[in-house]
């Protein structure tokens, strides 16, 4: 195992349609920019080729992912940009990240990370993941400073990091719901020896940049100011185990698209029931709070890993319920084959009146279906295998059976429908995938 390798692991390594010529439209730009960034750091250092405090690494996928849910694409999280996803793509897997470390002090680190990945909007602020200073005053204790990683999942550090797990993507009920990545604040972790095994509790703090989301064809921004939140593991050779509890305010003012919403205000002096649609709407300093707890077993043979979760939120526009995966995989030489069951389920619904002015039935299905169609509601069984065909190369095929509810479409909506997506649907769909993952 390299040095790269080992800091992914312990978790400090901070760590379409595809007409294929438009495949990295988007990702291109925030390459660029990940790419200037990170050169300009390097040149800064001369290089840091000659400087054992330097170091500069990378990680990559390249994917493809077929689905044969036509008119609704899938996607890996609900920051992709759905529009320009076909049921051919590279661009819900295919990403590229590079990572500068400078060790300043022999107690203090800078790490930069940026990570040019499909989304609706990329920008150079967007695509720098991981921006802070690793304090190390005291052994066992760590402060961190800057962009940290938004540490709420057993794999939160390796998200994007593809080549350090088993699937080609994790899984979307538990991982795909928020478009979160990182905190503008800090953390403090602290760790000791406890049994045959090492204990870490991290305390964490700050707020979220502004992510687009594509509920509909228009997008709004989802951010929480502030978050905080504690977790707790414990890990040896074979096991590691997590419990996690996060509480955050919703730093937006309505999850819904302006142009509903809008819609909305409009019409409340002839339809005063659109006010109830809009305080469900209404997410403004909304507190959110999420629970997880996970485990994961490998002895070079079996491994074994799974999540639970809990999300409460008190309005009725946003995700809220349970989620839990559970995979198995067994090692034959170079390849591990894999199966693994995935489930969310979230309910929630309204029940309006249909207004008497038909002029304004569209606006009152619209906004209903943006509620009752909208739950994060879904199975998925998977079967795939990765092999390690070189160094720091992994391929990986995966098959999935999707199945989510008319209910449960929070990652699901028909290209192009904008406010009009208000028929139910129920979607049962396969997704087939092959990606390369590397390290370099």
């Amino acid at each position: 195992m390299s040095a790269f390798q080992g800091r992914l692991q312990a978790g400090s390594y901070l760590g379409d349609r595809m007409s294929f010529k438009r495949v990295g439209e988007s990702m291109l730009r925030a390459g660029l920019a990940a790419i200037v960034l990170v050169c300009s750091f390097a040149q800064a250092a001369e290089i840091g080729a000659l400087d054992s405090d330097f170091s500069l690494h990378g990680f990559g996928t390249l994917g493809i992912a077929y689905s044969s849910q036509a008119g609704m694409p899938f996607i890996r999280e609900i920051s992709q940009n759905i529009d320009e996803i076909d049921r051919v793509s590279a661009r819900q897997d295919s990403r590229l990240g590079l990572q500068l470390n400078y060790r300043l002090l022999s107690d203090l680190e800078l790490v930069g990370q940026v990570v040019a990945r499909d989304k609706v909007n990329n920008t150079l602020n967007n695509s720098v993941e991981w921006a802070f200073g690793k304090w190390e005053p005291i052994p066992a204790t760590t402060f961190r400073l800057g962009r940290v990683g938004l540490d709420l999942f057993l794999l939160s550090d390796q998200r994007n990091i593809s080549y350090t797990y088993s699937w080609v993507r994790p899984p979307v009920e538990f991982y795909g719901w928020l478009p979160l990545y990182s905190l503008d604040g800090g953390d403090v972790t602290w760790w000791t020896s406890l049994g045959e095994g090492q204990l870490k509790t991290k305390f964490f703090a700050g707020r979220s940049q502004a992510a687009d989301v594509k509920l509909t064809s228009t997008p709004i921004q989802f951010a929480v100011s502030p978050a905080v939140g504690l977790n707790i593991s414990w890990e040896n050779l074979y096991w590691r185990w997590r419990l996690g509890y996060t509480r955050s305010r919703l730093d937006l003012d309505y999850a819904a698209p302006s142009d509903l919403t809008d819609g909305l205000q409009m019409a409340l002096p002839v339809w005063p029931q659109a006010a109830t649609l809009l305080d469900a709407f209404k997410v403004r300093d909304t507190d959110l709070t999420y629970t997880g707890i996970g485990a994961s077993y490998d002895d070079g043979r079996w491994q074994v890993i799974g999540e639970l979760s809990r999300t409460s939120v008190e309005r009725l526009s946003l995700p809220r319920g349970n989620k839990a995966y559970l995979s198995v995989g067994y090692r034959f030489g170079a390849w591990l084959p894999y199966v693994m069951y995935a489930n969310s389920t979230d309910h929630r619904s309204i029940t309006l009146a249909q207004p008497a002015n038909p002029l304004l039935t569209p606006l009152w299905a619209a906004g209903s279906a943006a509620i009752n169609q909208r739950g994060m509601t879904q199975r998925t069984w998977s079967f795939g295998a990765r092999g390690d065909v070189a160094n720091n190369v992994a391929l990986k095929f995966q098959i999935d059976s999707v199945s989510a509810p008319p209910e449960g479409r929070w990652l699901w909506y028909r290209q192009g429908a904008g406010l009009s997506d208000v028929t139910p649907l129920r979607v049962d769909t396969c997704v087939l995938t092959v990606t390369v993952d590397v390290l370099f």
